[in-house]
């Protein structure tokens, strides 16, 4: 790996997938748009909606550098398409839903975005109905145990993206491309504030067992032993557990259990 050139202001861009987003679409517009940061650029790949999120895309088509709404085969599809759109140094997704944790935070993350590092992460803010959660980021070491820290709250450099590409044959592409880079010698920064408001609800959170089941087929390639087989194998069960007893109790009940939880 070559040493790449410091530059005191480094172009981010900012890159939003979306398919049929009318309801989540404007916030994460308006997220990205009131940035502070002086040299951003705004991409959205929308894969053909046919309700009116082309429409709320276009009512801020003066503050979006790039818009392209045409058909694809996925979430990791549409972001292998923007990274041929992109012209910053580094690169974030804000998918359709999410947003920056506030107005100032491309602004408080850009001094890390220097020639010593490639990915620069840090913690989420979990959206639960009416109260929040910061939903901490582990150490990079730990990256054997599974997405420790948010897509949304890692910023990337683009010519490692564009160099590797997303594998679409996985349900979890994200992961094992920070996986493989941590293992292959990248460096990673974390960072101890949140980067991103993100939903409970994306598709990790919605197809919990088989993201599991991905991350652990990835991680045996790289990183087998017994302690990975004893890990996945009680995170399987927890899971399941979990799943069970969520269907048992209220959605209310739960909710309530887990604002107990985390204080």
């Amino acid at each position: 790996m070559c040493a790449q050139k410091k530059v005191e202001h480094p172009k981010v861009s900012v890159v939003t997938v979306c398919f049929n987003a009318e309801d989540s679409i404007k916030s994460t517009i308006n997220s990205v748009i009131s940035q502070d940061y002086r040299d951003v650029e705004y991409i959205i790949v929308d894969g053909g909606s046919f309700d009116k999120t082309v429409d709320i895309i276009k009512e801020n088509e003066n503050k979006i550098s790039f818009l392209v709404s045409e058909k694809d085969s996925g979430i990791f599809d549409a972001m292998n398409k923007s990274l041929s759109f992109c012209n910053g140094e580094w690169i974030i997704f804000m998918n359709a839903g999410d947003e920056f944790y506030n107005s100032h935070i491309i602004s408080e993350v850009a001094p890390y975005l220097n020639s010593k590092e490639d990915f620069v992460y840090g913690d989420s803010e979990i959206l639960y109905g009416d109260y929040r959660l910061i939903r901490k980021a582990k150490s990079a070491d730990y990256l054997w145990k599974g997405m420790i820290f948010s897509h949304q709250s890692l910023f990337s450099r683009l010519s490692i993206l564009k160099e590797k590409k997303f594998r679409l044959d996985t349900i979890s592409a994200d992961f094992y491309l920070v996986l493989s880079c941590f293992y292959d010698g990248f460096k990673f920064k974390q960072l101890d504030f949140p980067i991103s408001s993100v939903s409970p609800n994306g598709f990790s959170d919605k197809n919990q067992l088989r993201v599991i089941f991905a991350w652990r087929d990835e991680v045996r390639k790289i990183h087998p032993g017994l302690k990975t087989e004893i890990y996945y194998a009680e995170r399987i069960f927890i899971t399941k557990m979990s799943q069970l007893i969520k269907k048992i109790i209220p959605g209310p009940a739960v909710d309530f259990i887990r604002k107990i939880k985390n204080g």
